[in-house]
C-alpha cells in the first residue's frame, strides 16, 4: 500500500512477504497513518493477480464514530477472488 503525498511516497508491506522490509500493515495504526482528506491511496492486492486499487479518501471521520464505507466508482465487472465463494 503506498500513501501518495506530493513530493513524498511512504509504503507499507505485507507481513507475509518475506523479502519486504520497513514497515508493515500489520503493525501500523490507521491513525498513525498520516493519512488526510483528499489524500489518493494507490492500493495492490493479490500479489499473483495484482490488483491495483486507487483510493481516494473523501473525509476523516472524528475517532470513536463508525460510517458505513462506500464505493463512489468502479470500472468494470469484479474478478472472482476464489473459486470456494
Amino acid at each position: 500500500m503506498h500513501f501518495c503525498q506530493p513530493g513524498a511516497r511512504r509504503t507499507v508491506n505485507d507481513p507475509r512477504l518475506d523479502e519486504a522490509a520497513g514497515e508493515f500493515a500489520d503493525e501500523l495504526e490507521l491513525g498513525k497513518a498520516r493519512i488526510v482528506a483528499k489524500q489518493k491511496i494507490d492500493f495492490r492486492y493479490d500479489f499473483s493477480d495484482d490488483w491495483r486499487f486507487v483510493v481516494l479518501v473523501e473525509k476523516i471521520a472524528p475517532p470513536n464514530t463508525i460510517e458505513k464505507p462506500t464505493v463512489i466508482e468502479k470500472r468494470g465487472e469484479a474478478p472472482e477472488q476464489y473459486a470456494w465463494d
